[in-house]
Parts: structure tokens; C-alpha cells; sequence
């Protein structure tokens, strides 16, 4: 293999690698976003409510939300393994 076809390989191994990376945070990014829409429907609930057990229930389906989808929807390991892919390419 000549040097060019290596150094395309290279160039388009590595691109493909930093465009995972960017596809990993973009992602995080929309899911934080979304979280906080989300966030924003529990506080409405909340100030719409009329007595404190209604508030203190829209605390808690807040607080389950948050639990249960954004770590998840986060896709940390996405990121991670993207990290790892651009770190080992430096190595």
C-alpha cells in the first residue's frame, strides 16, 4: 500500500472516530434538552396545584422522571466509548 492510501485510511478512520464522538454528545445534548421540557411540564403541574400533597406529588413523578429516563437516555457509555476510540488513536 503507498503512503497516501495510508494516510487516507488514517484521515478516515480518525474522522469517523471524532464524528462518533460529536454524534455521542449531540445526542446527550438532546436528551437534556428534552429532560428539561419535561421538567418544565412538573413544574407546571406543581404550580397548578392546590394543596401541598398535589405539589409534593409533582415533586415525586418529577424526581421518578429524572431517576428513571435522563441518566439512561444520556447514552454515557456512547461518550465513553468514543473517549476511548480517540484516546487509543493518540497512542
Amino acid at each position: 500500500m503507498i503512503d497516501l492510501e495510508t494516510n487516507d485510511i488514517a484521515y478516515l478512520s480518525s474522522k469517523r472516530k471524532r464524528d462518533a464522538a460529536r454524534a455521542a454528545i449531540l445526542q446527550a445534548r438532546q436528551a437534556l434538552e428534552r429532560a428539561a421540557e419535561e421538567v418544565d411540564n412538573y413544574l407546571e403541574k406543581f404550580r397548578d396545584a392546590e394543596t401541598d400533597t398535589e405539589k409534593a406529588t409533582a415533586v415525586n413523578w418529577c424526581i421518578h422522571y429524572l431517576a428513571s429516563n435522563v441518566i439512561s437516555s444520556l447514552r454515557l457509555e456512547r461518550m465513553a466509548n468514543a473517549q476511548t476510540e480517540l484516546s487509543r488513536q493518540s497512542m
